[in-house]
């Protein structure tokens, strides 16, 4: 017995022959046998041999491992002489089936997706794709039916893969037109990407005391974020109309901003896989300098006696420049140079000291101011 291999659906063609011995009489009788079935095949007797051409049209799976018998006799008390010839085929694949992507895919965490391929013979070429993109399989094995073959993935999948086509392609080595694939388009579930913006026309560098601050957050995230939060310097915020700040989907709104406006502001968006937080911005609002407190007001001081006077302030931007006068209950005019002997100031950024010595007391309570 011997085996041939065909291609599916093509004719399969074999050819039994004898020789003949000239004594034999009667002459020999050539048959083709499947089973218990005798096949007629075409029968042709020449010079010295006598041949039976079997061709079975149009080969189909069921024809796999069948085995055809060659059978030559002349005389029906001897018993036959038999040759036979066994069937193997190279098929395309009858299914491919992927499995493993019925449902959403979490960003950056591996997911083994399984392509089985059925009824493919040589074992089949598997490869897997992305959107055209080949992709390199992780492992492949052949059942022990020697009829299933299965190929795995382990996809890391990305934010951008949402939407492409992830698909296996099976085809049996020289066999043409034999590929089949199956694949669907990928559904990625990510963490919020968050990106804050300052209103347009606004400029961070110029921002005063009494404007309108406006941010924006933009958001993309799959599933869409349940949850977007503001916050000022890791502080929750909420709208609050006293304090002129609103909170409008996903902007948030200053009005009329002072110095503790100042700070950072982030945007977080929370999803099912996770929080995403926009990268903070810095807000300094510019602001006159106002008295700094808990400073020192009240300086006694005796004729004659010398008094560091010392004036704090808040301010921005930080170089302040200061200026010294008194102030009575009347009026606030210059110090007079003629009541002073030593007069001298020292400012550095936001402080200014002076250092004075009364030389006589008016009779009106006097202050400095700056």
């Amino acid at each position: 017995m011997f085996s041939v291999i065909v291609l599916f659906g093509c004719h399969g063609i074999y050819t039994g022959y004898i020789l003949i011995n000239r004594a034999s009489r009667p002459p020999p009788k050539l048959s083709w046998w499947a089973g218990h079935k005798e096949v007629r095949g075409e029968v042709r007797i020449g010079d010295g041999e006598v041949t039976n051409t079997l061709t079975v049209a149009s080969l189909q799976r069921h024809h796999l491992d069948q085995s055809f018998i060659c059978q030559a006799s002349n005389d029906e008390l001897a018993v036959p002489v038999t040759a036979a010839v066994t069937v193997d085929m190279t098929l395309p694949p009858m299914s491919v089936t992927l499995m493993g992507l019925d449902g959403p895919v979490s960003a950056g965490l591996g997911v083994t997706i399984r392509c089985v391929v059925v009824g493919a013979r040589p074992e089949p070429k598997v490869t897997w794709w992305l959107d055209g993109r080949a992709l390199r399989s992780t492992a492949e094995r052949l059942r022990d039916d020697n009829n299933v073959t299965e190929s795995q993935i382990v996809l890391v999948a990305v934010p951008e893969d949402q939407g492409r086509y992830l698909s296996c392609r099976a085809e049996t080595p020289g066999l043409l037109q034999s590929s089949l694939e199956d694949g669907g388009n990928l559904v990625v579930h990510y963490v919020p990407e968050v990106k804050l913006s300052l209103g347009k026309n606004l400029n961070l560098k110029s921002i005063k005391e009494g404007m309108d601050v406006f941010f924006l957050c933009t958001i993309n995230a799959k599933p869409a974020p349940s949850v977007v939060d503001w916050y000022h310097n890791e502080n929750l915020m909420r709208s609050n109309s006293t304090k002129g700040v609103r909170v409008v989907n996903m902007s948030l709104v200053l009005n009329k901003v002072n110095r503790y406006s100042s700070g950072s502001y982030t945007c977080r968006a929370s999803n099912t896989q996770g929080q995403g937080v926009s990268r903070p911005i810095r807000v300094e609002v510019q602001y006159s300098p106002v008295c700094k407190t808990g400073q020192r007001w009240v300086y006694p001081i005796a004729r004659k006696e010398m008094v560091h006077v010392s004036c704090q302030v808040e301010a921005h931007p930080k170089q302040v420049s200061f200026e010294w006068k008194f102030n009575n209950s009347v009026e606030i005019s210059n110090i007079p140079a003629a009541h002073i002997t030593n007069n001298l100031t020292y400012s550095t950024g936001k402080e200014s000291t002076l250092e004075y010595q009364r030389q006589k007391i008016d009779e009106n309570k006097e202050r400095l101011d700056n």
